[in-house]
Order: structure tokens, then C-alpha cells, then sequence
């Protein structure tokens, strides 16, 4: 089981990601994912300056691939998982070493989903800030 960031930008995709109702993410590139992997995905809101919160974490349980609807055609694979893991959104502070970690490092140069196998403070302040255990 590996873990993986995914970000949202509601100014990018124009629409917050719990509005989608599901456990999902659209990339633009295909990455060596398995079945249980832990996708845990972080959301900038449209605030100056930017909010950011823990909006989802769940286990790769399918994908899908193109062709997909309308606004969604330059993507090339969908992941979904069940369910969230999380019971409610936790917003996320810079000051906080392992996120301002990740902000550095993926939000601020657009990497948009990641591995985070070599990752292991950013691992461990994402467990503890949901309190969910792997």
C-alpha cells in the first residue's frame, strides 16, 4: 500500500470538490497505481491568500478511462475509491511543518498528484491531523 497526493483548485476547476459527491480524481497522466493504495486529497479554495483543507482520503478501488464527459477530455484516467475515510474536512496550516513541507513542494510548483512513498513526515502529519491509522 502506497500513499498519494492529490490536489483540487476550486479557481482551476471551477467548482469545490465535495460538490462532486464522490470519492475520485481526474489526472492528466497515468501512474503506477494498486488496488488499496491511499489517495488523500488536499483543496486550495479561492480565498486570497488561498485556504487549504484535507477534503478526502480513500483506497484505490477502480478506474476508468477515456473517453470521459465534457470539460474532462484532456484527462487521461479516473480513479474512485468507495468511500471517504474522513468524517469531515480538516483544514490544513503552513505553519505546520509537514504541510508547509507539501506546499513547498507539490501545490506551489503545480504537481497536482504524487507519490508519497518517500515521503514519510508528510505520510505521518496527514494520519494525524485526520486520526485515521493504516
Amino acid at each position: 500500500m502506497r500513499h498519494w497526493y492529490a490536489y483540487h483548485s476550486d479557481r482551476v476547476m471551477g467548482y469545490t470538490y465535495a460538490s462532486v459527491g464522490a470519492s475520485q480524481m481526474y489526472l492528466t497522466k497515468c501512474h503506477p497505481l494498486a488496488l488499496s493504495d491511499v489517495i488523500w486529497v488536499v483543496e486550495g479554495d479561492l480565498k486570497k491568500p488561498a485556504g487549504f483543507r484535507l477534503t478526502d482520503c480513500f483506497r484505490y478501488t477502480l478506474a476508468e478511462y477515456p473517453p470521459f464527459p465534457a470539460g474532462y477530455e484532456g484527462f487521461k484516467l479516473k480513479i474512485l475509491g468507495h468511500s471517504s475515510l474522513l468524517t469531515h474536512e480538516i483544514p490544513l496550516d503552513k505553519a505546520e511543518l509537514w504541510f508547509s513541507t507539501l506546499h513547498s513542494m507539490y501545490i506551489t510548483k503545480q504537481k497536482f498528484f504524487h507519490s508519497l512513498s518517500l515521503e514519510l513526515s508528510m505520510v505521518t502529519g496527514l494520519c494525524h491531523a485526520s486520526n485515521i491509522k493504516f
